[in-house]
């Protein structure tokens, strides 16, 4: 009864924290802005912003501060659904923030690629430095990705990423991200094993299990028509978790001739993604559609990340003075 009572409690929560989203027509207000003051005036009229925005400047808010506000914010809203879980919605909360700490770790083996360490760390939120397995500072401090991966094997609870890492032997930041996403996902599948409940499983595969399914077409996409990539190397990042698309036609996609891939991708559940657009933004799209109509937990927080990147777009869209319709091009909504 006690756990039927906090589930119940839990999707309260939810649909009360989901109310307070911005709509399309909010949007649409944003986007008429026409400085950045007063789109950042516009934003602290919401319940859910207000706390982050409250005291930033209205005159010079830009993208680094918004995106360190806006990590700070999805931290105290996972805080929030995390007191309100019980035991198993727990499980799925863990995960979910470890896949945003390797996020965190993919942004700093950019930045150490690029030379940039010391602007990011100089955006990095106090708040959310508490809240990480690991020293955000010291990981900005590496100068190579090989300084990065030998950082992350003195961090107690990423030895196996650490191992797979050095089994890789190449320090480039392609490898270090690829690696991540598969270390990540093998910890899914290790816990889909773990879930009793036969729905909260169904549940947990569909969410996982989608991801997975565009992030493996997204590889093989990319190797196929971006890179000559050769076979074994496709099979490699290959990750065997198999949602809407089965192993065998995984194989039939990675064995495809370069013109071949496209008519048989589009005859797959995720065709529609491939329809010549900008990959990243049509799965977006995609996983937005998808996740409010799954409307399970973890998809709450994934649309507030979306929320997240679309405010931070309309903001630099009006700050360099873009259109209306061209800023909105990049919206996810």
């Amino acid at each position: 009864m006690a756990v039927t009572v906090k589930h119940a409690a839990m999707g309260t929560k939810i649909r009360s924290m989901q109310g307070k989203m911005l709509a399309k027509s909010d949007y649409d207000r944003l986007l008429k802005m026409s400085t950045v003051s007063a789109a950042a005036h516009f934003l602290k009229e919401f319940e859910s912003l207000d706390l982050m925005l409250s005291d930033i400047n209205d005159k010079e808010a830009h993208r680094g501060d918004l995106e360190k506000r806006l990590g700070t914010q999805m931290i105290l809203e996972f805080k929030k659904l995390y007191n309100f879980a019980d035991s198993g919605t727990k499980k799925f909360l863990s995960i979910y923030f470890m896949q945003f700490e390797l996020g965190l770790l993919k942004r700093i083996a950019r930045a150490v690629n690029a030379g940039e360490q010391q602007k990011h760390a100089e955006n990095s939120d106090e708040f959310l430095k508490k809240h990480l397995h690991f020293d955000l500072n010291e990981a900005y401090n590496s100068q190579s990705i090989k300084d990065l991966t030998d950082y992350i094997s003195t961090v107690k609870c990423f030895k196996v990423l650490s191992s797979m890492l050095k089994a890789k032997d190449k320090y480039d930041v392609f490898t270090f991200e690829m690696t991540l996403d598969v270390y990540f996902y093998n910890l899914v599948a290790k816990s889909v094993k773990h879930i009793s409940d036969k729905t909260e499983k169904e549940i947990f595969l569909k969410y996982f299990g989608t991801k997975v399914d565009l992030l493996n077409l997204k590889w093989i996409y990319r190797c196929k028509m971006n890179f000559e990539t050769d076979t074994d190397t496709i099979f490699s990042y290959i990750i065997p978790i198999y949602c809407k698309i089965g192993k065998k036609d995984v194989a039939n996609l990675v064995n495809a001739r370069k013109d071949e891939f496209l008519s048989l991708v589009k005859k797959t559940r995720y065709g529609k993604i491939f329809n010549g657009g900008d990959l990243e933004y049509e799965i977006l799209v995609f996983l937005k559609d998808f996740y409010k109509k799954l409307k399970a937990k973890l998809c709450y927080l994934h649309l507030r990340r979306i929320e997240a990147g679309n405010i931070i777009s309309a903001v630099e869209g009006i700050r360099y003075s873009l259109t209306e319709e061209e800023t909105r091009k990049f919206l996810v909504i």
